[in-house]
């Protein structure tokens, strides 16, 4: 069986971040109501590091979004 899923683009997920970060306050702010470290989420940002798992769900938790949307723009019911 073959599937036909598209590429993850780094950057994309790095602008989603960004962008989120920026609608919703300073990055010290974000880390404190995500529950991550300030230079978590300034690696995030910068590009150096892809976000973990956990800060993934941090992110997700802390700022009332999907996983789904911050990895591939979609967003899920429920």
């Amino acid at each position: 069986m073959k599937y036909n899923n598209p590429p993850i683009d780094p950057a994309v997920i790095h602008l989603r971040i960004k962008t989120l970060v920026e609608f919703n306050g300073t990055i010290p702010w974000v880390a404190g109501v995500c529950g991550i470290q300030k230079n978590t989420l300034e690696s995030v940002l910068s590009g150096k590091n892809l976000p973990s798992a956990m800060t993934l769900a941090c992110l997700s938790r802390g700022l009332s979004v999907s996983v789904d949307w911050l990895l591939f723009g979609e967003q899920t019911n429920g």
